[in-house]
């Protein structure tokens, strides 16, 4: 995990409105990943792809709604999954 403050939440699936892959461009070439998870009141966690758990999370994650698992640095959409 990166150094600072974290905090582990168990949400319920509708107070959830997406959750996706961002992906951006360093200058230097290299890629940085978040999953995003956006919250319905506004709020949202980002979650770096260096963090402990980062792939199985997202692999969960794809597998629930029935998609497939992004290549690395790759932008995606996860849920909803009806989209």
């Amino acid at each position: 995990m990166r150094p600072g403050y974290t905090h582990v939440s168990e949400l319920p699936w509708d107070e959830i409105s997406s959750v996706f892959i961002q992906v951006l461009e360093m200058p230097d070439g290299r890629h940085w990943s978040t999953l995003v998870v956006d919250l319905t009141w506004g709020e949202f966690y980002e979650i770096a792809d260096d963090s402990e758990g980062y792939a199985d999370v997202v692999r969960e994650l794809c597998r629930l709604p029935g998609r497939p698992v992004p290549e690395p640095a790759t932008e995606a959409e996860i849920w909803p999954a009806d989209e």
